[in-house]
C-alpha cells in the first residue's frame, strides 16, 4: 500500500513539475505555481469554500483575512503572500514555537523546519473540521523578506496538495 501511495504522489509531482507558471509576489520573491493554477478573487474563493467546505467559518476567514493572492488548482485553494520588513533573526523558530503551543493536544497537527535550496522553511499540517491545511513560512537569509502560503483541501485531494506544496517550497526564490 505504501508503494502505491508513493507511486501516486510521484506521478502527480511529475505532472505538476512539468507545467509551471512563475509568479512574482513582490520585487523580492518569486514562486512557481502549477500551470493550471487559476488566480481567483476573494469572492470566488469564498464561493468555492462555502460550497466545498460547507460554510466553514474558519475556512472563509482564512481566505478573506489575508492580503494575499489566491489561486485554485482543481478543488485545492492556495493563498500566497509576500512582504518585506525587518524581522527578528529567530522569527521562524518563534512562529513554530507559537503554533506548536497553540496546537498542543491536536492529534492532527505537525510542524517541521527544513532546509530547501538554502532556505529555511516552516511547514505545518493540520486537519480542522475535516478540512486539511498546509501552511508554509519562509524568510530570506537577511530576515527582510518573507513568503507565506496556505493550501486548503479535502482528504481526497491530499496527494495532489502534497505535490503542490512540495513544488511551491522547492521553487521559492528570493531576488533581493
Amino acid at each position: 500500500m505504501k508503494k502505491i501511495t508513493f507511486l501516486i504522489i510521484f506521478i502527480l509531482f511529475s505532472f505538476i513539475c512539468r507545467a509551471q507558471q512563475l509568479v512574482s509576489l513582490s520585487d523580492a520573491v518569486n514562486i512557481n505555481l502549477p500551470d493550471k493554477a487559476e488566480k481567483i478573487s476573494k469572492e470566488q474563493a469564498q464561493s468555492h469554500a462555502s460550497k466545498k467546505f460547507k460554510y466553514d467559518k474558519m475556512m472563509l476567514n482564512t481566505i478573506t483575512d489575508r492580503k494575499s493572492d489566491i489561486y485554485k488548482v482543481d478543488d485545492i485553494l492556495i493563498s500566497v503572500h509576500a512582504e518585506s520588513n525587518n524581522f527578528k533573526k529567530e522569527q521562524l523558530l518563534h512562529i513554530k514555537n507559537g503554533l506548536d503551543e497553540m496546537s498542543k493536544g491536536s492529534p492532527t497537527y505537525t510542524s517541521v523546519i527544513k532546509k530547501v535550496n538554502g532556505n529555511s522553511i516552516l511547514v505545518t499540517s493540520n486537519i480542522v473540521n475535516n478540512i486539511y491545511h498546509y501552511h508554509f513560512f519562509c524568510f530570506d537569509n537577511k530576515n527582510s523578506n518573507v513568503i507565506t502560503g496556505i493550501l486548503e483541501f479535502d482528504k481526497v485531494d491530499a496527494p495532489e496538495a502534497r505535490a503542490i506544496l512540495d513544488q511551491l517550497i522547492n521553487s521559492i526564490e528570493f531576488t533581493k
